[in-house]
């Protein structure tokens, strides 16, 4: 179990991006991606913070499997929050919802870039968009 403490909800200033992982094995992913901010205190939390590419390239060329159980619960995102968060990951055959309804340019833009295993796109709720925005 991994998890941030983010005190402040402030990550422009904080950080700009959360990192990267890396693996050598085959894993999943589950839970609210806000306690990598927030640890346990991310409750009643539906906006991430506005600070460009925070999620950016997370997952990038791991070897994930699964991740269906990976919430992702913002409704607005700032631009490339989760821009090419699983590109490469060849293992990855189950993807999260994408439920944000508006969405800032490249917030999911390559987000599932060559996942050569995956067999069906998700759902795309959006009611505004952006440019490049999926």
């Amino acid at each position: 179990m991994w998890k941030g403490n983010c005190a402040t909800g402030s990550l422009s200033t904080y950080y700009p991006g959360i990192g990267t992982f890396s693996s050598t094995k085959k894993f999943n992913i589950s839970g609210n991606i806000l306690s990598l901010l927030y640890g346990d205190n991310y409750e009643g939390i539906y906006n991430v913070p506005n600070s460009n590419t925070l999620f950016q390239e997370l997952f990038k060329n791991t070897k994930v499997v699964n991740a269906k159980d990976l919430l992702l619960v913002a409704n607005k995102l700032p631009n490339k929050c989760y821009y090419g968060m699983f590109r490469g990951c060849n293992s990855l055959k189950a993807i999260p919802a994408l439920p944000a309804i508006v969405l800032n340019e490249y917030c999911y833009g390559y987000m599932f870039e060559n996942c050569t295993s995956l067999n069906s796109a998700p759902k795309l709720p959006a009611t505004t968009l952006a440019n490049y925005c999926y």
